[in-house]
């Protein structure tokens, strides 16, 4: 899956944040998909704030390796999106500094 334009980017970002909590509601303590979650919210709340990431930020996104190890056995099309995500931010988005 490749994710081409910023509106796609932000209807999968929405998706993935509401799959993987349900997820984690299933498996409560996990912390993987925690990890996950919080890393899809965080990046929500900063497309919508417009606030630039720095490049030490922007590499703190783990979570298409997360979602590659973890998720692609139980889930692999939430996988495939959230790995999709996370292409997206490095290919796509720009850095402050």
């Amino acid at each position: 899956m490749k994710i081409l334009s910023e509106n796609e980017f932000a209807l999968h970002l929405d998706e993935a944040i509401h799959q993987v909590g349900l997820l984690k509601s299933q498996y409560a303590g996990d912390r993987t998909l925690e990890s996950i979650l919080a890393q899809l919210e965080h990046l929500k709340k900063w497309v919508a704030d417009q606030n630039g990431l720095t490049e030490a930020q922007k590499d703190r996104f783990t979570m298409g390796l997360l979602a590659q190890r973890e998720l692609r056995g139980d889930d692999p099309v939430l996988a495939d999106v959230v790995i999709a995500l996370h292409n997206y931010l490095m290919a796509n988005i720009s850095t402050i500094e």
